[in-house]
C-alpha cells in the first residue's frame, strides 16, 4: 500500500505511517512476543536495591540493581540532580553494544545532564557484547516465544516506572535516548510503552540494510 510505505534512501520500503494507527503496538508487541510489557503498567510491586550512592560534584550517583520476576536481575545507574523545590524531568538510557551504564556515562558526557537540572537513569543491557553469549541468549529467547527487544523493551519499562515513583522526578516529564543497538529497541519501546514524553534516537537508515 504505497499510503502506509515510504522509502529510505536504502531503497527500502517502510511503513512509517503504520505506526500511528490504533493497533499498532499491539501488532508491534505480537510480532516480538513481549505482550507481557502490558503488565508493567499493572504491577504495583517494582524491586530495586540501592547498591551504592556517591556524592559527586553538581548530582549524587546512585548504583541500582532491579530485580524481577521475568527478566531477573539487571543493573543501572541513576545521577540525581541537586535537590530543587519542584520535580525535574528524567531520561531512560538505552545504551549500545559493549557499553554498560559506566561507559555511556563517561563516553557521552552524561554528568552534564544532572548539572542541567535532568536526572538520568542509565541502564546496563545484559548479553550485548556480539559473542556466543549474545547469540545463544537471542535463539533461547526466540525459542521461548519472545525476543530480545521484548527484554529490553520490558526493562525499559520498569525503568520508567521507577523513575516516575521518585519524589524527585516529574512523572510526566520522563523520556528516553537511544543509541546505536540502544536505538533499535528503543524505536520499538517508545511505541508499545505508553508514557515517554520525549524521545532521542541516533538510529541511521543504514541499519536497515542489515535487517
Amino acid at each position: 500500500d504505497p499510503e502506509l510505505t515510504g522509502q529510505n534512501d536504502m531503497g527500502l520500503a517502510l511503513p512509517w505511517s503504520a505506526i500511528n494507527r490504533p493497533n499498532a503496538a499491539g501488532q508491534i508487541l505480537d510480532a516480538m512476543g513481549g505482550c507481557w510489557l502490558r503488565d508493567v503498567a499493572d504491577t504495583d510491586a517494582l524491586f530495586v536495591t540501592v547498591s551504592s550512592i556517591e556524592a559527586r560534584p553538581g548530582y549524587e550517583r546512585r548504583t541500582l540493581i532491579f530485580s524481577d520476576d521475568i527478566v531477573g536481575d539487571f543493573g543501572a545507574t541513576l545521577l540525581l540532580p541537586p535537590p530543587s523545590s519542584a520535580p525535574g524531568p528524567a531520561l531512560v538510557v538505552l545504551p549500545g553494544h559493549g557499553e554498560d551504564a559506566d561507559d555511556w556515562i563517561g563516553r557521552y558526557h552524561g554528568d552534564r545532564y544532572p548539572a542541567a537540572g535532568i536526572a538520568l537513569l542509565v541502564l546496563s543491557p545484559r548479553g550485548m557484547c556480539v559473542d556466543e553469549n549474545e547469540d545463544l541468549a537471542a535463539r533461547s529467547l526466540l525459542l521461548a516465544g519472545t525476543s530480545v527487544l521484548g527484554v529490553r523493551g520490558y526493562e525499559a519499562a520498569l525503568a520508567r516506572k521507577y523513575l516516575q515513583w521518585l519524589p524527585e522526578i516529574d512523572p510526566r516529564r520522563v523520556g528516553l535516548i537511544g543509541h546505536s543497538t540502544g536505538s533499535i529497541s528503543g524505536n520499538v519501546t517508545v511505541r508499545t510503552v505508553p508514557g515517554f514524553a520525549a524521545y532521542v534516537s541516533d538510529l541511521q537508515n543504514e541499519y536497515y540494510a542489515y535487517v
